[in-house]
């Protein structure tokens, strides 16, 4: 079993038929077993089922609320006991509807050049069966703040016992920027994010802790 919290929010209310929104913001969850030769879909939201917002509408460039965040969860079934698997997040749309292409809606024809879906925040993802039964005691923790960030951020981990931890940084495209490896004591430990990686170029970025036991993540933006 595999959860993530995510944060989005419609940017046009317009429908066409059967309640489908006017916006095509899809997000598709892969695994694959071996080395990225082939993918199974495990999971898919359209706009209504990504929608956290209820009948809120951020038209401008949505930036979340700590009230806007949801859990979804994923089965990635038999995947879970392999040792070496990798997840992949697809998040796809339309982006500009041309005129000659406009939808007939609800409340009469929208033809517009500005149809684009909005920004889909992930944050938070859990992988394995652990996580699932700890304790608020026994269970990690990760925050990384303060976010978004100039390049100075911190990385704030809580161990519920000594570990031998490493951190990936991921690009928006999902490379591996770098990974450091580091010995960690248990309770919050606090490392900078100069401390992985020098100088971190602006752009969004996936920060993974991985222990023998779980892996986390959080999301940061990096603006300079």
């Amino acid at each position: 079993m595999k959860s993530v919290d995510l944060a989005y929010a419609k940017r046009l209310p317009y429908t066409i038929e059967d309640g489908v929104s006017i916006i095509g913001d899809m997000l598709y969850v892969y695994v694959s077993k071996n080395c990225g030769e082939s993918w199974i879909k495990r999971g898919q939201w359209n706009t209504n089922e990504l929608n956290t917002k209820g009948d809120s509408i951020a038209f401008n460039p949505y930036v979340p609320l700590s009230s806007d965040w949801e859990e979804r969860s994923v089965n990635i079934q038999t995947a879970a006991e392999e040792e070496s698997v990798i997840i992949k997040f697809v998040f796809t749309g339309k982006g500009i509807l041309q005129e000659e292409e406009a939808f007939n809606v609800d409340n009469g024809t929208i033809i517009t050049d500005n149809i684009g879906g909005n920004w889909l925040y992930i944050d938070n993802l859990r992988v394995g069966e652990n996580f699932v039964n700890l304790t608020e005691e026994q269970s990690l923790g990760l925050r990384v703040f303060p976010n978004p960030s100039n390049g100075s951020a911190k990385i704030e981990i809580n161990l519920n016992s000594p570990e031998k931890v490493f951190i990936e940084l991921h690009n928006i495209l999902g490379k591996v920027v770098t990974t450091k490896e580091f010995d960690l004591q248990k309770g919050i430990n606090t490392l900078k994010l100069e401390d992985i990686h020098a100088n971190v170029p602006t752009g969004n970025y996936l920060i993974n802790v991985i222990t023998n036991k779980e892996m986390l993540s959080n999301s940061i933006i990096i603006t300079k």
